[in-house]
């Protein structure tokens, strides 16, 4: 599903180069939920970027279902990104002034498709978020945001998920949501790349991994 190899990238900055990412190779079968867990600035968010299309690594290639994602034209990447992977985020992302079902719907503007709407209200049904799908973000609670980012990530039914600290907001009982989701996800034929903090992926995790000034130490397997 997603292979990483020999993966790098450098930062240059007034005091020199950090090695954001340090020759990181990985591998996700479908079905996996795998955690990276590492100290803040070890590379976790770079390593996503560069998973999902958004970061052209300096060195190495990325694979997702055997594409290559950094041989392809822009335009091509963006939409392949659009239909293969959902993001989820910490801080969410949504868009202030749409409704929750609007902001929902934004993925199906790149692959747009009779059934979005449909699609949408089922995953605002499936979050118990029905009597909110009119409501603006700022009208959520912030389990209830999560949920709504959640219900975007899933919306072009992706093959894989790629989620940057999604239960870091959260208090125990909305994160437990989110790390069910994942678990249902992968079940059902996607992977999902998580880093965090939380200790609790363990729970639901197929493995755990640790990045470390930009290399991985221990890959779970």
């Amino acid at each position: 599903m997603l292979n990483l190899n020999m993966v790098s990238k450098i930062y240059s900055g007034r005091k020199g180069t950090i090695a954001a990412l340090d020759s990181v190779s990985m591998h996700i079968e479908s079905g996996e939920f795998i955690g990276v867990q590492g100290p803040s600035g070890s590379g976790k968010t770079t390593l996503l970027l560069a998973a999902g299309g958004l970061l052209i690594p300096d060195r190495g290639t990325v694979e997702i279902s055997g594409n290559n994602l950094y041989s392809m034209p822009p335009e091509k990447r963006a939409i392949f990104r659009a239909s293969e992977i959902g993001f989820v985020f910490q801080q969410f992302h949504l868009i202030s002034y749409l409704t929750v079902l609007d902001n929902i719907l934004v993925p199906s503007l790149a692959i747009p498709g009779s059934d979005a709407s449909e699609r949408a209200r089922e995953l605002l049904h499936r979050f118990n978020m029905t009597d909110r799908m009119h409501h603006t973000p700022s009208e959520l609670s912030t389990g209830e945001r999560q949920r709504t980012a959640l219900a975007r990530a899933l919306l072009n039914k992706p093959k894989l998920i790629l989620a940057d600290e999604p239960t870091g907001n959260l208090d125990r009982e909305n994160a437990d949501i989110v790390l069910l989701a994942f678990d249902e996800f992968t079940k059902s034929g996607g992977a999902v790349l998580m880093v965090t903090h939380d200790e609790t992926i363990s729970h639901y995790a197929h493995r755990t991994c640790k990045l470390i000034s930009g290399k991985i130490i221990n890959n779970g397997e």
